[in-house]
This record gives structure tokens, C-alpha cells and sequence, in this order.
């Protein structure tokens, strides 16, 4: 098996108060402490409102088994920790949301979606994170990195020779 990252690359809704995708789409990963000084911000005025964003289309792989998101996260001053939840859609569809739960200090959380899957599935893949419901006045939730390693089979390199050939005719 064979893996690809993918992050953030359009804003799929614009329901919270800071919620574009450039916000969320450093290019770090789990366990970096990086990617803290932009975020998505969710506060009273969303509460439990999915942010949703785009992501980029799959360049490596076919035969997609799994995708795990990872979200860096925390809350500012929510009191009794409400769970966010995170959820993707896949060849048009929503899976089942996971909740994901968060302190006062950024930290990661990842959560694994499983299924069979074709590469042509994920041309449409989205990801989005419900905001708690309980925030609060002058209280937020904040996601600073959001992204996707996928897995699957690697695309064979005979079907890659053959597109390359293919564009060089062109």
C-alpha cells in the first residue's frame, strides 16, 4: 500500500466567523508544533455549524482503502469541552462523522475513515469540521492545519509511461 497527503484548496461553505482555507492549509504534519499563527475560528455565532473545505484531487494513487484526517486544534476559554466532530465526503457522499475532542492548548487528533474506493471518488473529497455546540460568549474553537493522508494502491507505472506518451503526442 501506498500513501498521499493532500491538503485544503477551497472553501467548500463560509459558515464561520474565519474559515478559508488558507487559514488551515500549512504544509506540516503530526507531531510538528508548527502552524499555530492562522486559523479557522468558530465563536457563539457557530455553534455547531460544519465548516467545510476542498481538497486537492489524488495524483498517485487508485484502490483507495483509507483516509485518515488530521486536525490541530484547540479551544479558547469553552468551558466543559463540548466534542467537534470531523467529517468527509467521498465519491459525493458524507461518511459517518467521529467527534474529536480538544483542550486549551493546540494539539493534534486524527480520525480514520475506511472503505473501497476508486481514485476518481476523491475528485470531489471534502472535509468538515462541526463546531461545538456549546462555545459560548466571547469563546472560540480554532483549527489551524487540516489535511488527509490517503491510502491505496499505488497507480501502476505502465498506465503512467502510457499517459506521458500520450501528452507528448500532444
Amino acid at each position: 500500500m501506498a500513501t498521499e497527503t493532500i491538503r485544503p484548496n477551497g472553501n467548500a461553505n463560509t459558515l464561520w466567523s474565519a474559515f478559508s482555507y488558507t487559514l488551515i492549509d500549512d504544509v506540516v504534519t503530526d507531531p510538528s508544533s508548527s502552524g499555530d499563527s492562522t486559523y479557522a475560528m468558530a465563536d457563539e455565532d457557530d455553534e455547531g455549524t460544519e465548516q467545510t473545505w476542498d481538497f486537492e484531487a489524488l495524483s498517485t494513487l487508485t484502490s483507495i482503502s483509507s483516509v485518515e484526517v488530521f486536525v490541530r486544534h484547540k479551544d479558547d476559554g469553552i468551558s466543559g469541552n463540548p466534542d467537534a466532530a470531523v467529517n468527509v465526503k467521498i465519491g459525493g457522499s458524507w461518511q459517518t462523522g467521529q467527534n474529536i475532542s480538544y483542550t486549551g492548548t493546540y494539539s493534534w487528533v486524527s480520525k480514520t475513515f475506511n472503505g473501497s474506493w476508486s481514485d476518481s471518488d476523491f475528485d470531489d473529497f471534502e472535509v468538515g469540521i462541526t463546531s461545538p455546540n456549546d462555545i459560548g460568549r466571547g469563546r472560540e474553537y480554532l483549527v489551524s492545519v487540516v489535511y488527509a493522508v490517503v491510502t491505496g494502491e499505488a497507480a501502476s507505472s505502465t498506465t503512467n509511461e502510457a499517459f506521458l506518451l500520450f501528452l507528448d503526442s500532444l
